[in-house]
């Protein structure tokens, strides 16, 4: 590699990062919505083995998690319908949650009916994936407070692999609104301001 190659490569990733910084403008929306029906999903088991309500159903998680997935495929194509230039940062972005998002559906109902993992085991090992993407998502954003939350998704995975009780399931549950539905929220507030 010759200089002039190294020197255009830097510039490459220096124009990703500034992108990325300028117009991968998150609205929030999508973590908050995940994050709330994810929460929703995790107390119907948790109130429904706690109180023996019948809200402890997979057709639960298949009706969340299937509004969450029609949501997140639209809002994808409509994105790529819309006439604004997409960057690099936010191509990278949408892949990283999407198979993300992709993993922890393959994991949540393919590896449990499956028999090959122990329901107990997906709340620590959907708590690990979640800290990968946000990680992710804050080298991308140049964000230490995103990858802040990457270090308490992976700090509450170990913990949780330690609770083999059903308390795992309400600090999943919580997990869930500190580390996703309230960043959506700062990053809805971020891009209203950034908008305007």
């Amino acid at each position: 590699m010759d200089d002039r190659t190294a020197i255009d490569e830097l510039v490459f990733i220096r124009k990703v990062i500034e992108d990325s910084k300028r117009s991968v403008v998150e609205n929030g929306k999508g973590y908050i919505l995940w994050g709330i029906l994810v929460f929703l999903g995790l107390m119907s088991v948790y109130l429904g083995y706690v109180f023996k309500l019948p809200t402890n159903s997979p057709w639960v998680w298949v009706v969340l998690i299937g509004f969450g997935w029609i949501y997140t495929l639209a809002s994808v194509f409509s994105k790529k319908h819309e006439k604004h230039v997409r960057t690099f940062a936010a191509k990278i972005l949408n892949s990283v949650w999407i198979s993300a998002g992709l993993s922890m559906t393959i994991i949540g109902f393919i590896a449990t009916s499956s028999g090959m993992i122990n329901g107990l085991a997906l709340s620590p090992l959907m708590s690990t994936v979640l800290g990968a993407a946000y990680f992710i998502s804050g080298t991308v954003y140049d964000s230490k407070w995103v990858k802040l939350l990457a270090l308490g998704w992976w700090c509450g995975g170990i913990a949780m692999f330690f609770i083999a009780n059903i308390v795992q399931i309400l600090i999943m549950a919580l997990m869930m609104l500190a580390l996703q539905v309230i960043p959506g929220f700062i990053f809805y507030l971020s891009s209203k301001k950034e908008i305007k």
